[in-house]
């Protein structure tokens, strides 16, 4: 018996049901570029992160939920920066590496408050408080006034 071709027009309506159609009979080659869209997939689907590739290139990956990363979290760049904007208050701030230093800097203000050079020193901008004392092993140099109370 040969095979012939059936148009739409031959096809009663709901005449192929999912039921009629074998296991494993619509592969990837049968679906046609964009068949499958945002819309075509339940919002339940569930889909396991290890079928999924987090490989977004360029794209900027925005959420309005929380983030949460595992063990490492590794930022790089020529200048490789977190930014923390306080949405209901000032000011704003930025952990960033640049030439060798690690340094907070408020960004609200322009000012880095912290920065640990690539030798160990250290600078910190503004008044520092320490509130358990300060212990110090080598030479003190002032070049302001000093209080002892």
């Amino acid at each position: 018996m040969a095979l012939t071709q059936i148009s739409t027009a031959g096809v009663k309506d709901d005449a192929v049901t999912a039921g009629k159609i074998p296991a494993n009979a619509v592969g990837s080659s049968e679906l046609a570029d964009n068949a499958v869209d945002n819309a075509a997939v339940a919002s339940n689907a569930a889909i396991a992160g290890t079928k999924i590739s987090p490989d977004f290139g360029s794209q900027a990956v925005t959420t309005t939920g929380n983030a949460s990363v595992g063990e490492t979290l590794t930022v790089t760049g020529n200048n490789p920066n977190l930014v923390f904007t306080d949405s209901n208050s000032n000011p704003d701030f930025k952990i960033y590496g640049s030439n060798g230093a690690f340094s907070i800097l408020d960004s609200t203000n322009a000012v880095n408050r912290f920065v640990i050079n690539s030798s160990g020193g250290v600078t910190i901008g503004g008044n520092t408080d320490f509130g358990s004392g300060i212990d110090v092993t080598g030479a003190i140099t002032g070049t302001g006034d000093l209080t002892i109370d």
